[in-house]
């Protein structure tokens, strides 16, 4: 079992998400650990942006786990997905806009069944 939690925004602006746990509890009684998320753009134009994964246990501080420098129009057919592994208590999407630009960013962050309670 899997919950998603999709992200959407424009390219043409600066955006950064809320702190999302790594860990979350579900009303079926289950504890979901994030494990992966898939980073899609289109509509975009060379190097528009970066976008980059932060890590936090506090939800202040933070370390960068991951960044990528958009470089093509669309990545359909070369979507990135990252392996989230981390004992970090949060996670956040930060994307810094260099060009204008009019292209959509979605990231979709997926977390499976890490415990179930009894």
């Amino acid at each position: 079992m899997k919950n998603l939690l999709e992200i959407n925004f424009s390219s043409n602006n600066n955006y950064q998400s809320d702190w999302i746990p790594v860990f979350s509890e579900s009303w079926k009684n289950s504890i979901y650990k994030l494990g992966s998320i898939q980073i899609n753009w289109e509509d975009a134009i060379a190097n528009c942006g970066n976008i980059s994964i932060e890590l936090s246990n506090d939800a202040i501080s933070y370390a960068k786990f991951f960044e990528y420098q958009i470089n093509t129009i669309n990545n359909e057919s070369d979507a990135l997905i990252i392996d989230i592994d981390t004992i970090a208590d949060y996670i956040r999407v930060s994307y810094s806009k260099a060009l204008n630009n009019q292209g959509r960013i979605s990231v979709i962050l997926v977390s499976r069944i890490f415990q179930t309670k009894k």
